[in-house]
């Protein structure tokens, strides 16, 4: 659990200062990825982690707190996207991806990057 959680603290260190720098490029790339994919699977993913992340939770008691935080709003998440109305998650998906401000993207990768980087530190 400890590997998965170093791992994926790096990966939001990364996707958030990507997101920082290169909000534009980073906002293309993302919208591709995202509404190419069938949102239930979105649901899927979201579950799936969330669940990885109770399980952190209670096995790594260092970052028992921000691992549980993460694993319910995961779970809420996946749960919100899978029940919801089809076009009313599109429409949330879409609005990120072309109506949200840069400032907003940027603060979204500011708030990625610094999860990442307290996930990290109280890991090592």
């Amino acid at each position: 659990m400890r590997l998965f959680l170093i791992l994926f603290s790096l990966l939001w260190i990364a996707l958030g200062a990507t997101i920082v720098l290169h909000t534009g490029r980073a906002r293309g790339r993302l919208k591709e990825m995202i509404l190419g994919v069938n949102v239930r699977l979105w649901a899927a993913l979201a579950v799936l982690l969330g669940m990885i992340f109770l399980v952190a939770a209670f096995a790594v008691q260092e970052v028992f707190w921000l691992a549980l935080v993460l694993g319910i709003l995961a779970l809420a998440k996946g749960v919100y996207f899978a029940v919801s109305p089809l076009q009313q998650v599109r429409s949330l998906l879409e609005w990120w991806s072309d109506r949200a401000t840069e400032t907003t993207i940027r603060l979204w990768g500011l708030v990625s990057f610094t999860l990442g980087v307290m996930l990290l530190s109280w890991l090592m």
